[in-house]
């Protein structure tokens, strides 16, 4: 499974017959993990980083896992 899902984040099945369910939503909580860790921590925006911390686990599927130190 674990290579299986690296897939998705290359972007080469979506839109593609190969497309998985929930390859676009993996491709979306990426994205959007990566705009909000980019905003928190190199704009400096603090909102961002505790949204990041506390809500964002919360966006992603129930086998998906956020972790952060």
């Amino acid at each position: 499974m674990g290579t299986d899902l690296h897939l998705t984040f290359a972007g080469n099945r979506i839109g593609t017959s190969d497309e998985r369910g929930a390859d676009q939503q993996h491709m979306t909580a990426v994205v959007n993990g990566a705009v909000l860790f980019f905003d928190a921590y190199l704009k400096g925006q603090e909102h961002k980083k505790t949204w990041l911390r506390t809500e964002y686990s919360k966006t992603l599927g129930k086998r998906d896992r956020f972790e952060f130190k």
